[in-house]
C-alpha cells in the first residue's frame, strides 16, 4: 500500500501538488546497493545489499538507511511487533553543530564517552579509539546498552540489548561527521553487527562542499531572479494549457491509473485569478484504489493562493476519506485537515524572511516545467509549502537538456529533467514537449506516466469521466463514495 502512496506523491509533485500526510510514511528507496551523494555535506556512501534508505522531508539526520533482510524468526520481539523489527537495525549519518573545541581529540573521545554513559546509565563502552576513516582523523566509539525488559507471550522474559558503534569524523576543527550504527541484536549478532559496520565504513567517501555550496548559491539566485522579474501575471496566464490534459499512469508496462488536469482564468469570490482542477485514479493490482481531486487557485497578482485536496483511498463505509484546505495571504498560511468528517485540525504558519523570495506558490509550481527556460541547462530551487509537516520543502528542479525518446511509436524531440520533491529524495525523471508539458515521467521505482488522449484513457478507463463527475458531487454532497465497479480498468489483450 505504501508503495502506491508513494506513486501518488510523485505524480503529484510532477503533474500538481497532492495531500502530503499520506505520503509522510511512504519513505522506503526501491534502489539497492546504489551509492548515495551528498554534495552540500560533503560525503558519500553505498549500503550493503539488504538495506533501504529512509527518505523523509525535514529530519535531525542527513541520512537513515534500516535492514531490510532481518529474520523475524530470530528475534523474539518480532512476533510482538512485527512492523518495528527492520528499525532494530539502523544507520544514521549526522553532521555535529560547533562542539566545544578541546585541546586534543583524545580529549574529545573521552567527553564523548562520559557522554553517552550520562545519557544512557546501562550503557557499557568500550574504551574509545582514534583511527583513520576516509582520510580523516576519527573518534571510534562502541558498546553495548541493555533496554526494558520485556515479557513474552508464553511467560519468556527477554531483555533487550542494543549494540552500537561510532564513527566522528573531525572534519573541520570542532565539527564532525557522524556514522552511527545500531541494532538490536544481542550478543548471537556481534559478527553480522561488526561485518556490516565494515561495509558502511569502508564504503565512505568525503568531499569538499565549497563547490556545491557555490553552485547552491548561483542556483538560488537563479530561482529568485525567475520569481522576481520572470514570473509575471500575463506569463502565468499564457502558461495555463488550453484543453484537458490527460495521463496514463503504467507499472510493469500495464495501466493502473490515470491522471487529469483542467486550466483556466476564474474569479473567486469576485477575485480574478487563475485556477486549475485536477483529478487522478490509482488502481493497484491487490490494493485498494486511491481516488485525489485537488483544486488550485491563486490571483493575478500573486498575492494569495488556496487550494483543496479530497481524497478517497478504499469504497463503501471503510473508505478513508482525507480533505485539506489551505489559504496564503499576507505572508502567512492556514491549513486544515479532516478525516472522515472529523474535527478538522488547523495550524498556521508565517513565511519565513528567508523563504519569502523563494517561495513557489502551489499553482506555479504545477506549471513549472512550462514557466522556467529550458532552452540551457540550469538548475532551480524553491521553497514549497507542505501541509503535512506545517512547514517548507526546497523542491530542485533541473533542466539536463534535449533528448530524443520514442513516444506514440515515434521518435520526438523532448527535453530532459529531474524534479526533487525535498533535499535527500530520490528524483523523478522528466521528458518535456516543446511547450513543457510532460511527455514521459519516471518514478524512482520504475512507474511511468505518459502524456496521452482522452480517447486512449477511455479504452483502458470507459468510466474515467463518470468518475470525475461522481469526485466532484462526492465532494459536494461530503461524502458519497464513488462505486466500486466505476474504477475497474479494461486490459488490453
Amino acid at each position: 500500500m505504501k508503495k502506491w502512496i508513494v506513486i501518488l506523491l510523485w505524480v503529484a509533485i510532477c503533474f500538481g501538488p497532492v495531500i502530503e500526510t499520506l505520503a509522510q510514511d511512504a519513505a522506503k528507496d526501491t534502489p539497492r546497493r546504489k551509492r548515495y551523494t551528498d554534495e552540500l555535506n560533503g560525503f558519500s556512501i553505498r549500503p550493503p545489499v539488504g538495506w533501504a534508505r529512509i527518505s523523509k522531508p525535514r529530519t535531525s539526520f542527513l541520512a537513515r538507511w534500516i535492514r531490510e533482510d532481518v529474520d523475524p524468526g530470530k528475534n523474539p520481539l518480532a512476533k510482538e511487533d512485527p512492523q518495528t523489527i527492520n528499525a532494530c537495525w539502523k544507520m544514521t549519518v549526522f553532521k555535529s553543530g560547533s562542539r566545544r573545541k578541546l585541546a586534543s581529540l583524545e580529549q574529545c573521545a573521552k567527553s564523548l564517552k562520559a557522554e553517552i554513559c550520562r545519557k544512557e546509565p546501562s550503557a557499557k563502552v568500550d574504551p574509545p579509539q582514534i583511527i583513520s576513516l576516509a582520510g580523516c582523523r576519527t573518534i571510534e566509539i562502541a558498546g553495548t546498552i541493555t533496554g526494558e525488559i520485556r515479557k513474552l507471550p508464553g511467560g519468556r522474559i527477554y531483555e533487550t540489548k542494543w549494540l552500537f558503534r561510532q564513527a566522528w569524523l573531525e572534519v573541520k576543527p570542532g565539527q564532525f561527521l557522524i556514522l552511527k550504527l545500531e541494532a538490536l541484536a544481542g550478543d548471537k549478532g556481534k559478527k553480522k553487527f561488526q561485518a556490516t559496520w565494515k561495509q558502511f565504513a569502508e564504503s565512505l567517501q568525503l568531499s569538499d562542499p565549497a563547490e556545491a555550496l557555490a553552485k547552491q548559491k548561483t542556483t538560488i539566485q537563479r530561482s529568485q531572479k525567475f520569481l522576481l522579474e520572470d514570473l509575471t501575471p500575463e506569463k502565468l496566464h499564457a502558461a495555463l494549457p488550453a484543453k484537458a490534459l490527460w495521463f496514463l499512469i503504467l507499472q510493469n508496462k500495464q495501466p493502473v491509473g490515470w491522471y487529469c488536469f483542467k486550466a483556466g482564468a476564474f474569479r473567486r469570490e469576485g477575485l480574478p485569478g487563475y485556477r486549475i482542477r485536477s483529478w487522478s485514479m490509482l488502481q493497484p493490482p491487490k490494493s485498494k484504489a486511491q481516488l485525489v481531486r485537488r483544486i488550485l487557485f491563486i490571483d493575478k497578482e500573486m498575492k494569495m493562493e488556496s487550494w483543496r485536496v479530497h481524497v478517497q483511498i478504499g469504497f463503501g463505509p471503510t473508505a478513508e476519506m482525507i480533505v485539506e484546505d489551505g489559504l496564503r495571504q499576507r505572508g502567512v498560511i492556514f491549513t486544515s485537515f479532516s478525516k472522515h468528517q472529523a474535527q478538522q485540525k488547523t495550524s498556521s504558519k508565517r513565511m519565513p524572511k528567508n523563504v519569502k523570495n523563494i517561495y513557489l506558490p502551489k499553482l506555479a509550481g504545477m506549471l513549472l516545467p512550462r514557466l522556467i527556460d529550458r532552452s540551457k541547462k540550469a538548475a532551480y530551487i524553491f521553497a514549497a509549502y507542505s501541509g503535512a509537516i506545517n512547514d517548507f520543502n526546497m523542491r530542485t528542479v533541473k533542466i539536463l537538456g534535449p533528448e530524443n525518446i520514442q513516444h506514440n511509436d515515434l521518435i520526438v524531440k523532448a527535453t530532459k529533467a529531474t524534479d526533487q520533491p525535498f533535499v535527500g529524495a530520490e528524483t523523478t525523471t522528466l521528458w518535456l514537449d516543446a511547450d513543457g508539458n510532460p511527455l514521459w515521467a519516471k518514478s524512482p521505482d520504475g512507474t511511468i506516466t505518459e502524456a496521452t488522449s482522452r480517447k486512449k484513457i477511455l479504452q483502458q478507463f470507459p468510466k474515467a469521466e463518470i468518475i470525475i463527475r461522481k469526485m466532484n458531487q462526492a465532494e459536494a454532497k461530503a461524502c458519497k463514495h464513488i462505486l466500486k465497479d466505476d474504477c475497474r480498468p479494461i486490459r488490453s489483450r
